[in-house]
């Protein structure tokens, strides 16, 4: 049997492309015990992971740390709390007290920054389409008198720039809202390599 060290010295010596290769090819043969090792050297070089989410290397998130921050505590908890300004030992803290141990708590706070960049650009999105409904809707209310309209029209039209405007402003605030958590999460994480240099 290798031992433990030599495994995780393996890893570390490797390129991240050719760790990343590794992850991929022969990620899904290894033990549990060498899996966990792997998912640390991963987190501690903040690489993406993401492309890695499917077929055999969903071994990178079997413990259950989803992106959806509805049905995950832990990740919202964490959101939450960047958003409020929070450093990350206060977040980690919190989450130890949740019950996560502290491989877990890596890879909520890693993923903190993957489930913004998802939501700031479905917030654009969000934006982008409202605008664009909005503008329809205003366009056909205030088309020209000779054309011929009824009532139906006009609810279609007040519809389109209710929904229109609603979905602009959600967009808005969801967009702002994860770049202000991004931005929290950056300014922490510079903070703790400060503290590590100190």
């Amino acid at each position: 049997m290798v031992d433990k060290n030599t495994i995780i010295e393996k890893y570390a010596s490797m390129p991240d492309s050719e760790l990343v290769a590794f992850a991929k090819n022969e990620g899904y043969q290894l033990t549990e015990e060498n899996k966990s090792i792997l998912k640390t050297e991963f987190i501690s070089r903040r690489l993406d992971y993401d492309a890695l989410m499917t077929g055999n290397d969903n071994y990178l998130i079997d413990i259950n740390i989803g992106d959806n921050k509805n049905t995950n505590p832990h990740l919202a908890y964490a959101l939450d709390q960047m958003e409020y300004g929070k450093v990350q030992h206060e977040i980690t803290a919190g989450l130890l007290e949740m019950g996560l141990d502290e491989n877990e708590i890596a890879i909520v706070l890693f993923k903190v920054s993957h489930v913004c960049k998802q939501r700031i650009k479905k917030a654009e999105h969000d934006r982008l389409l409202g605008s664009a409904i909005l503008i329809s809707g205003i366009a056909i209310t205030f088309l020209p008198l000779s054309m011929p309209q009824n009532r139906l029209t006009y609810i279609l039209a007040w519809g389109a720039i209710i929904l229109g405007f609603l979905r602009l402003i959600k967009g808005i605030y969801n967009k702002s809202r994860f770049e202000k958590i991004r931005r929290n999460h950056w300014r922490s994480d510079i903070n703790q390599q400060s503290t590590y240099l100190i």
